[in-house]
């Protein structure tokens, strides 16, 4: 079902294309000319915002090979990222944004920190996809989740996975804005009368599996 949304600007002739990320960005408004990731970014996000702020870092060095320096409450230059909180942007959500790229900088601002971190992940798999990964078309978008529940299922009851994969396995979903994580942690097999508890019980430690717990 088509609707028209007012205020939405048309798109043009020598408006750059639509960033493919995962999952895709839902509005996109093209312009001309791209931005390039200085040397030595900085990222500047508001007071309270470390975690998120954290979650940049990771990103960039896992994925970019870059460096971000934390700039708190700071003033962005050209090639840096700036995040802020935006209030008036509730309509798009906890996990909607509103990222502006243009040829100096990239700035992301949401209602709440988890659109911040979501923001994150488009500018990076989009920087990502450039030929040195650090540069990114300009524009500007409006993404917000299309479906409220985004979840994977791993099931650790049968086999052992160590935690430290199942934590990677975390990061990996936040990557693509997954947000929820079904970690089935315990299985009975009646044919063999076989029981596997991956949590450790103090209590009763013979229900704890033996072949691996957390």
């Amino acid at each position: 079902v088509k609707i028209m949304v007012p205020g939405r600007p048309p798109p043009g002739a020598g408006d750059n294309a639509k960033p493919e990320v995962m999952p895709g960005l839902r509005e996109w408004k093209g312009g001309t000319g791209s931005f390039t990731l200085a040397a030595s970014p900085k990222l500047v996000f508001p007071a309270g915002q470390e975690a998120v702020a954290a979650l940049f870092v990771e990103y960039f060095e896992d994925m970019l090979g870059a460096t971000l320096t934390l700039a708190p409450g700071g003033t962005a230059g050209e090639g840096d990222i700036a995040l802020a909180l935006d209030a008036g942007l509730a309509v798009l959500g906890e996990e909607g944004y509103q990222m502006e790229i243009t040829e100096g900088l990239v700035s992301i601002k949401a209602s709440a920190a988890t659109g911040l971190q979501y923001g994150g992940a488009s500018i990076t798999q989009i920087l990502y996809q450039s030929d040195n990964k650090d540069t990114a078309p300009v524009g500007t978008t409006r993404d917000y989740p299309k479906y409220p529940i985004r979840a994977g299922m791993l099931d650790v009851g049968r086999m052992y996975i160590p935690l430290e994969y199942v934590e990677e396995l975390g990061k990996y979903m936040s990557y693509y804005k997954m947000n929820e994580f079904h970690v089935h942690i315990n299985d009975y097999w009646g044919n063999s009368g076989y029981t596997a508890f991956r949590l450790e019980n103090e209590k009763y430690p013979l229900i704890t599996a033996t072949d691996g717990s957390y």
